[in-house]
């Protein structure tokens, strides 16, 4: 029987979210506060994370599923938490990778732990799993956006920062001195209003601003890829760490493009198929509505001059090279952050992937060799991350592309 969250559980239960972006969970996971829900993200500090997913998931799931999975039960397992206690939300964005099959796989996991008292949410916006205590507000959704606004702009910040501070660990000092403010003004329903996100990005790119400095050297490495195994030290085996030890200068794209991407793409695939005009009318409201609120952080970060790509202009790169419908996965968005990384002296690209992610490989992997032609000084490299593959595997091949 399936455990469902209801209306009495917000008081009850606490909600268990899989970390899966480091710069964006802690501010999202304020934002449920802020409609209070009890809230937690998950740590990956259990050293049997993979084990157990894999114990619980088929072997041929890929990378991100087994994590994921693993990383709720190994809790469960541990006592971190109580079962009788503790419901589980798994964010989906749908399309036709093996994303929307995690709700089922993870229901059917728990069930086989032992554990299938705990209920599992679906945040999705087609309106499937429904759970009575669980729905998506108004007031939800402008934290939701104002959380990834904010965590997209302190790591623009830091990746454009971090790499030339002149006193080491001033930079991750005031990142976790706004992390920890702007999380606290989330959950209280303050700064999440256009007017308050203008004043207080303003206040925060001028901090930053006020780090000093140094030459550095011009190693430079753009990453992108899967967008949880870009983001999450869990599916990449700490990359930005290992960038950091050998002195890397590098720099990944932002939540809030991703979001853009998907619902652009998710709302061209429904026209595709109905052809009615009033639907192309509100896809034009939608997406004009999304790119006005990025660019309360693309405009300033660019003003101030720091390294930005907003939606618009990454999908304007691909007008000659790409086919528009290949929207899959993470489809054409990996192209054009590439090319855009590319342009912006970034020579060498890494695309961190998932062992497992078909459509992922067809879509970032299937572009290289066109990427290479229009750049002849660059240097395109894929790192497929592996559940049983050793993390000096992945690394050995990392220094390749950095001492190159």
């Amino acid at each position: 029987m399936t455990a469902l969250y209801t209306k009495e559980m917000r008081k009850t239960h606490t909600i268990l979210l899989p970390e899966m972006m480091e710069y964006h969970f802690d501010l999202i996971a304020a934002a449920f506060h802020n409609c209070k829900y009890k809230m937690e993200v998950l740590d990956y500090k259990n050293p049997d994370i993979k084990e157990i997913g894999l114990l619980y998931c088929n072997n041929d799931m890929c990378l991100p599923c087994i994590l994921i999975t693993g990383q709720l039960i190994s809790a469960l397992k541990h006592g971190i938490y109580d079962p009788k206690t503790t419901a589980f939300l798994i964010p989906q964005a749908g399309g036709a990778c093996r994303a929307p099959n995690y709700y089922y796989v993870i229901k059917k996991a728990l069930d086989k732990a032992g554990f299938g008292e705990v209920p599992v949410i679906s945040l999705n916006l087609s309106g499937k799993e429904k759970h009575k205590g669980f729905k998506l507000s108004l007031r939800l959704g402008y934290s939701l956006i104002a959380a990834a606004l904010y965590g997209d702009l302190l790591q623009a910040l830091y990746l454009n920062i971090r790499a030339s501070e002149k006193t080491a660990g001033e930079c991750d000092s005031l990142y976790s001195r706004w992390n920890k403010k702007l999380s606290g003004d989330i959950a209280n329903n303050k700064n999440i209003k256009k007017r308050k996100i203008k004043k207080i990005v303003g206040e925060i790119i001028d901090d930053f601003s006020k780090i000093e400095t140094k030459e550095i050297s011009d190693n430079k490495i753009g990453v992108v890829g899967e967008i949880y195994i870009k983001s999450c030290k869990l599916g990449n085996n700490n990359l930005e760490d290992f960038l950091k030890k050998n002195n890397a200068n590098y720099f990944m794209s932002g939540f809030t493009t991703y979001c853009l991407y998907v619902a652009d793409t998710s709302v061209s695939e429904f026209l595709d198929k109905h052809h009615l005009k009033i639907f192309s009318f509100i896809r034009g409201i939608i997406m004009h509505y999304l790119n006005k609120k990025q660019s309360l952080i693309s405009k300033p970060l660019k003003k101030a001059g720091f390294l930005f790509f907003n939606y618009k202009e990454l999908r304007n790169r691909g007008d000659h090279i790409l086919d528009f419908k290949t929207s899959t996965a993470d489809g054409w968005l990996v192209s054009c952050e590439m090319m855009g990384l590319i342009e912006k002296s970034y020579k060498k690209i890494l695309i961190a992937l998932p062992f497992g992610c078909m459509v992922s490989h067809v879509c970032s992997k299937g572009i290289i060799r066109r990427i290479n032609e229009k750049y002849k000084d660059c240097i395109v490299y894929p790192i497929e991350y592996d559940s049983s593959m050793a993390p000096i595997v992945a690394e050995n091949r990392i220094l390749l592309v950095l001492q190159s």
